[in-house]
């Protein structure tokens, strides 16, 4: 088993006056893909933006700024990683160009097509939009540029909140396809968000499932498909909430 890179324990989430997750305890290994899965609501987002808080306070040694959101953490954490990067669900919205984002990142979709669908028609459409500001870009390509830009960033931890909800083929299935990528690469620690449970057993190392801010079941991927030992484990696989 690989050594933890995170540590939380008896960590909780919040936002003003309300909990959102009370009293977790979860390690994420190094080099591990660590899929989150539960019903809406159940806090994984919140999750990742607690995470995020406070590794980027490590990384920069500066508190967030005073008018960022009423996040809070509590409890016990020890982190190994000093950097991460967040995809949120509704990805980049800058005033930058898409084409800029990109190569900031050292993502060249022209002279590296494997970037790209083979989709000759969903190319044309990527290649378009290089020359539009993030916000301006059509959706699907918007998203899925905010997805090469979290995927390529020299972070030692990944979080991606639901890559693929809603993205209309191809680009969800190189979504799938890139994040399988990576998992095989082990170049950094991953912490994946999706309602897509076919994914979540296809790239994860490890899956988690959350209720309502309780952390139910840990375990290595196809363990907690084929054999999961908590009832509502066997539950959320069967109907998925």
């Amino acid at each position: 088993m690989r050594a933890p890179c995170v540590v939380l324990d008896r960590f909780s989430v919040g936002w003003g006056e309300r909990c959102v997750l009370a009293g977790l305890s979860l390690e994420i290994h190094q080099s591990e893909t660590l899929a989150l899965v539960g019903p809406g609501g159940s806090g994984k987002s919140t999750l990742l933006q607690g995470l995020d808080h406070m590794i980027t306070t490590l990384d920069t040694g500066n508190p967030i700024p005073s008018n960022a959101p009423k996040l809070w953490t509590s409890g016990h954490s020890h982190f190994e990683v000093r950097s991460c990067t967040r995809l949120t669900q509704h990805g980049d919205h800058s005033t930058e160009l898409l084409s800029t984002r990109l190569h900031a990142a050292g993502v060249d979709v022209r002279a590296d097509d494997h970037w790209l669908p083979d989709d000759a028609n969903a190319r044309r459409a990527f290649y378009a939009a290089l020359a539009h500001p993030m916000f301006a870009a059509p959706d699907p390509i918007r998203r899925y540029a905010s997805f090469l830009l979290t995927l390529n960033s020299a972070a030692e931890l990944l979080l991606f909140d639901e890559p693929a909800f809603a993205l209309p083929e191809p680009w969800s299935s190189t979504v799938s396809d890139l994040l399988g990528r990576l998992h095989h690469q082990r170049r950094a620690s991953v912490v994946l968000i999706t309602h897509y449970l076919p994914l979540a057993r296809q790239v994860a190392d490890r899956v988690a499932l959350l209720v309502d801010g309780e952390l139910i079941e840990v375990a290595p991927a196809e363990e907690f498909f084929a054999r999961p030992r908590h009832p509502r484990t066997r539950q959320f696989i069967e109907w998925g909430a």
